[in-house]
């Protein structure tokens, strides 16, 4: 029995022996695995580590080598561009920054101390405005619309109680302060890339004038990038128009542009027996030679077969429609013609010259029969007026960088084919 007990005791001690070596062998694995784990972990950062160091390592070599005696550094190209509006160009959306009404250079409006009010294509075009008078009529300052039911070929414009003087590109019209009766131009508003008002007087910068203020009509000028416009409208009175409106470089290189746009429509009127006719073209060519130098020749064509009617609402009629002349002989028709060159030339950063020249010729004939007693006839022609325009621009170093001098030279329009020179010279210093 002793021997049985010891036998027993011997072999659980044998067992015990067993399981704590495989413990052992166990934890020793374990130790293993996991130095393992750490040796291939050390080795992954450092293979990363030279990785990075690499790039730095050759940059500060070529930094090094760059700044060494006798080597030059590699160019730093810094591109940019201004903003692309000018005071005669396109503006994007209803609000102008610049204009050439206030110092007749290109001057940005917040810094001329006279009012100015810029009409842009787009507000325009928004407004589908027909005439110049529609065009401002949410102009302040100005009531366009005087004529009352025929705004299109009658262009009056009062400003502050006075008829307003019109310039088209910087030169005077035979507008209604210097036309007879209805011998006044009107123009297609499709024409004009904006319109200006400076309100108030501006002898100084135009010649005698109106003191309530001065209308300026910029034209479309050709474009660098191809343009290309065609449309038709329709609207009240049995309406039809259509136009269009192309641009672009001619060459390749971009020296020779051109321009040609046109408008043309059909239309009754409110009033009876009436109806308007237009047609309206207007081609443009630019010349570049150099980027210092700039030659455009443009001209216009505008006939009115129907202007519509020619005398005011008054307050005898007994409705808005009603004719009170002669369906059968009335008639009112109007045509003028244009053509002159835009010349511009920079010497240097200091001196430029800008010449303008038109010559225009109006023709307007009428024929009104209110009762056998009351017969009218006219035909009146403008005698050829020809308009010239000279701007010298300077920029001097004794005056602050944003002060340019200006020196302008104004020649009022011929009359009977004599021109008539009453230069106005002026030096201001206003703000570029």
């Amino acid at each position: 029995m002793n021997r049985g007990c010891v036998g027993v005791t011997s072999n659980n001690m044998g067992n015990g022996a067993v399981k704590a070596g495989a413990a052992k062998a166990t934890q020793a694995k374990r130790m293993k695995v996991r130095t393992m784990t750490a040796v291939v972990a050390l080795a992954m950062a450092k293979i990363a580590s030279a990785q990075t160091a690499a790039p730095v390592a050759a940059s500060d070599a070529a930094a090094t080598q760059a700044t060494q005696p006798g080597q030059q550094l590699p160019a730093v190209v810094v591109k940019g561009s201004r903003d692309a509006e000018t005071a005669t160009g396109p503006v994007v959306g209803y609000v102008a920054k610049r204009s050439e009404a206030g110092t007749k250079t290109d001057t940005p409006i917040i810094k001329v101390p006279q009012a100015i009010s810029v009409v842009t294509r787009d507000q325009m075009d928004v407004q589908g405005a027909q005439s110049v008078a529609q065009a401002l009529r949410y102009t302040s300052g100005i009531n366009p619309e005087q004529r009352g039911t025929n705004t299109d070929s009658l262009e009056y414009l009062y400003a502050r109680g006075f008829l307003v003087d019109e310039f088209w590109n910087g030169l005077r019209t035979p507008g209604p302060n210097g036309g007879f009766g209805y011998n006044v131009t009107s123009f297609d508003p499709y024409m004009f890339e904006r319109i200006e008002l400076l309100h108030g007087p501006a002898s100084v910068l135009y010649g005698q004038g109106s003191p309530g203020g001065t209308v300026n009509l910029v034209s479309k000028m050709p474009t660098d990038t191809p343009y290309h416009e065609i449309g038709a409208q329709t609207g009240s009175y049995g309406r039809i128009q259509g136009f269009f409106d192309m641009s672009g470089p001619i060459d390749k290189d971009g020296k020779v542009l051109y321009r040609l746009t046109a408008d043309g429509f059909n239309t009754g009127t409110q009033t009876d027996y009436v109806n308007q006719q237009r047609f309206s073209i207007a081609p443009t060519i630019q010349f570049r030679p150099s980027k210092d130098t700039t030659f455009t020749i443009f001209a216009n064509y505008q006939t009115d077969p129907e202007a519509g009617i020619y005398n005011s609402v008054p307050y005898t009629w007994k409705s808005r429609s009603e004719y009170p002349g002669e369906p059968t002989w009335d008639s009112f028709r109007k045509t003028q013609e244009s053509i002159g060159y835009q010349f511009e030339h920079r010497f240097n950063d200091v001196w430029s010259v800008k010449q303008s020249y038109r010559f225009m010729r109006f023709f307007e004939s009428s024929a009104s029969r209110r009762s056998e007693m009351a017969i009218s006839v006219g035909h009146f022609m403008s005698t050829p007026p020809s308009s010239v325009g000279n701007v010298w621009q300077g920029r001097l170093s004794t005056v602050p960088p944003d002060s340019t001098p200006r020196i302008s030279e104004h020649q009022p329009y011929a009359l009977n084919e004599r021109l008539m020179f009453t230069p106005i010279a002026y030096a201001a210093l206003a703000q570029a």
